[in-house]
């Protein structure tokens, strides 16, 4: 039989070997602050809510839920889905927030928000219901790579969650419900457009997206 200490002990080296973050959440760190920006809101209950916007990977649609309006990403055979808003067309400094609800995969069952969006090169944030991690990714000429990341327990799939992200310059800052849990520096500074995210099977509701950029 091995011992308590040694289960723990084996444990974390397990975790640790599989990529999995151990550092604890951004607690008591100061936000950051945009200050003088330009603030755009997106009513996804109106008939042309989609106006302007632009799909890039994935199949984008408005739903009706829970009696109101949403938008719904239902493709399931894409790697990445992403659909950048109009506005803005390109910024560096953004504080973007929406609310999203994972409703199935199997391989993933995600949401995100895209910044800093040009082509396929973007910096994503983003909660996924399926694994022990909050993560932020650096997309670009077909590979991605973790920007950062920390352990937090699968978020509710089936249930509405609050995403945002915090950017100035090269200081990355991401919330989930409400809790500041990474703070990050990223060499992505080009800006570029504004957008949601899902991966691979994820089926994924948005709703009241906010952008505020400079």
């Amino acid at each position: 039989m091995i011992p308590w200490r040694w289960r723990l002990a084996l444990a974390a080296l397990w975790l640790t070997s599989c990529g999995e973050e151990l550092e604890p959440p951004a607690s008591g760190v100061a936000s950051l602050v945009l200050e003088g920006a330009r603030q755009r809101s997106y009513d996804l209950a109106s008939a042309d809510a989609l106006s302007g916007f632009t799909v890039e990977r994935g199949e984008w649609v408005l739903a009706d839920a829970d009696g109101a309006r949403v938008l719904l990403q239902r493709k399931t055979d894409e790697l990445f889905c992403w659909i950048h808003a109009p506005e803005p067309a390109s910024a560096r400094d953004v504080d973007v927030s929406v609310r999203f609800r994972p409703l199935s995969g199997k391989e993933d069952a995600s949401g995100g928000i895209a910044i800093r969006g040009e082509g396929d090169r973007y910096l994503v944030i983003r909660g996924n219901g399926l694994e022990h991690n909050f993560r932020a990714y650096l997309h670009g000429n077909g590979r991605r790579e973790v920007a950062a990341g920390t352990s937090i327990a699968p978020i509710a799939i089936g249930e509405w969650h609050t995403l945002r992200v915090v950017a100035l310059a090269e200081r990355v800052q991401a919330w989930l419900d409400g809790e500041l849990l990474l703070d990050f520096e990223t060499a992505l500074v080009e800006p570029g457009w504004v957008g949601l995210w899902t991966k691979a099977d994820a089926v994924t509701e948005f709703a009241d997206l906010r952008v505020a950029y400079r």
